[in-house]
């Protein structure tokens, strides 16, 4: 995975398609249907497969699988094209000191996802992070 000066994570997509985790403090929220994989110009939705609270760390994991064809530019077959995933995160809760951070694995599309993914078990390991700090309103 290469890393461009803003902080996005970039890599070929691989023909199975990607996981794309993220781990954040759970004084963040997911913002439903903020998802999106963008194409040059083009705009497709993403749902979250999992957004599940690991009790343990304190910390919420989002997880997408992504498959290759939404990374395709329109009308064409893939060629290594590249796109931006696009999710929001809003506070809920006051974080002083949190991280978000983001793992993309290969997909197995022989494995279904609920066993490819569990919370209590997540093999994450952070590709790219930002610290967050977010106020208490008052």
């Amino acid at each position: 995975m290469g890393r461009p000066s803003d902080g996005r994570l970039t890599n070929e997509v691989h023909e199975n398609g990607i996981i794309l985790k993220f781990r954040y403090p759970q004084g963040l929220v997911y913002v439903p249907n903020s998802g999106a994989v963008i194409v040059e110009q083009d705009e497709t939705p993403m749902k979250p497969r999992f957004n599940v609270v690991n009790r343990d760390e304190e910390s919420v994991y989002l997880v997408f699988f992504l498959p290759q064809k939404l990374f395709q530019r329109p009308g064409t077959a893939y060629s290594g094209d590249s796109g931006t995933v696009e999710v929001q995160l809003v506070g809920k809760a006051a974080v002083p000191e949190g991280i978000i951070e983001v793992d993309a694995d290969v997909d197995d599309p022989g494995i279904a996802d609920t066993l490819e993914f569990k919370v209590s078990k997540p093999e994450f390991l952070a590709e790219d992070q930002h610290s967050i700090t977010v106020h208490a309103d008052g």
